[in-house]
């Protein structure tokens, strides 16, 4: 038992030395602005090419004159949206339909209960008089 905690405290110490030296290994981000050699831009821009300085600017060319988006994920989801909202309504008529249905047998039920037991208690009058 005693070997086997000097094994896991030695393996632990060894863990977060070598945590420790990855960690003082790394380059440190540069200072400043980055240079015109590296390819990268001075102005910052979006995924559009609008730079940042302009929030407000719309991609247009991801939207089409009707209004529906031209991304294929986006229409996806629309197109979802809508099946899932005309399968919801039918869903509702259907059980609003079935619930009508099962009113209407309950009632009819009811009154053929009705019926037997008038029936049934005119059969047995004439035997109770009998007695």
């Amino acid at each position: 038992m005693k070997n086997l905690r000097n094994l896991l405290l030695a393996a632990s110490v060894a863990v977060i030395s070598s945590a420790a030296m990855a960690q003082a290994n790394q380059a440190p981000n540069p200072v400043g602005p980055p240079t015109t050699g590296t390819g990268a831009t001075t102005t910052p821009t979006r995924g559009n090419g609008a730079p940042l300085s302009a929030p407000n600017e719309v991609n247009r060319t991801a939207v089409q004159s009707s209004g529906q988006s031209n991304d294929p994920y986006v229409q996806k989801r629309q197109s979802d949206s809508e099946a899932k909202a005309e399968y919801k309504a039918e869903k509702k008529a259907i059980k609003k339909r079935a619930k009508a249905a099962k009113k209407e047998a309950k009632a009819d039920l009811k009154a053929e209960k009705a019926t037997s037991t008038a029936e049934r208690n005119d059969a047995l009058a004439p035997a109770a008089t009998v007695k």
